[in-house]
């Protein structure tokens, strides 16, 4: 009896401290854990009133800015919370945003079905008939070096490196570059503006309309005009070549205005559908009275 007093006096702070502890875990298992998450701002402890705090939709706690203590809320106060939170998450983004730009909404592509017009169809399909004109009339020079009627020594292997680099660097430059990230956007972009209240000679000349030849910034008329004298001139500078330089020029021609007359076919089809471009159509400005 004497030696089992020690052991008993020895147990008996360790089963104490097992008891304690065990009741220390089931206390701490009652509230939900707590992840790093932003908070937008903080409680009000002198009100204990809730304002546009952190929510966590998992439960029905709020972690306060100013303290880790978890704060219990009824679930439905937690859930009408949740909305004004994401809403004000996203007022700071998009503050953010119009400070980076300078206050300007940002460029982007609008998702709205546009309503089938006959204006605009008959103004894209003017430009694409255009380049489709041009493209044939310059194709059978361009197909010269193909025909069995060309002596084997009139076009070399070096000029048929010059043929396909050529028309790859035009495909490029021209077709990619000019068209389908500039000029095509905006030949759709101004064929929409036309609706049923644009005057008649807007809708007549709807294809130098969509060019911006006229009725346009002139900023952008200076542009367009400068550009379609452009291409006349080098049509006709290139007819003064001669046989094999003139196909293989009329070669890199064709294969720019084919990728642009297909990049403006593909961008009004994809405008129909809802994917309208976010280019400037670039109209005049209209001064106030």
């Amino acid at each position: 009896m004497s030696g089992g007093c020690p052991l008993r006096v020895l147990l008996r702070p360790l089963l104490l401290c097992a008891i304690l502890s065990r009741r220390i875990v089931s206390f701490s298992t009652r509230r939900p854990l707590f992840c790093a998450r932003p908070s937008t701002s903080a409680f009000d402890w002198s009100s204990n009133k809730l304002s546009t705090a952190t929510i966590y939709p998992s439960s029905s706690y709020k972690l306060s800015a100013l303290s880790s203590t978890p704060w219990p809320l009824p679930e439905v106060e937690a859930r009408a919370a949740l909305p004004s939170t994401r809403r004000a998450a996203r007022d700071v983004s998009m503050a953010k945003l119009a400070k980076i730009t300078g206050g300007a909404a940002p460029a982007v592509e609008t998702s709205q079905k546009q309503s089938f017009s006959l204006s605009a169809l008959w103004g894209v399909v003017g430009v694409v008939a255009m380049l489709s004109n041009a493209i044939r009339r310059l194709l059978p020079i361009a197909l010269e070096p193909f025909k069995k009627t060309a002596t084997p020594t009139a076009f070399t292997p070096l000029h048929w490196a010059q043929y396909v680099g050529f028309a790859l660097i035009m495909a490029y430059a021209e077709g990619y570059k000019g068209f389908q990230l500039k000029f095509s956007p905006l030949v759709v972009k101004r064929a929409l503006t036309l609706g049923p209240r644009s005057p008649l000679l807007h809708k007549v000349l709807a294809a130098p309309y969509s060019m911006g030849l006229f009725h346009a910034s002139k900023k952008r008329q200076i542009v367009s005009w400068t550009i379609a004298l452009g291409v006349i001139g080098l049509v006709k500078a290139v007819k003064t070549l001669a046989f094999p330089y003139r196909s293989i020029v009329d070669a890199g021609v064709v294969a720019g205005l084919s990728w642009g007359a297909l990049s403006i076919a593909g961008i009004y089809a994809q405008a129909l559908r809802g994917h309208v471009p976010s280019i400037d159509p670039a109209l005049p400005d209209v001064k106030k009275a």
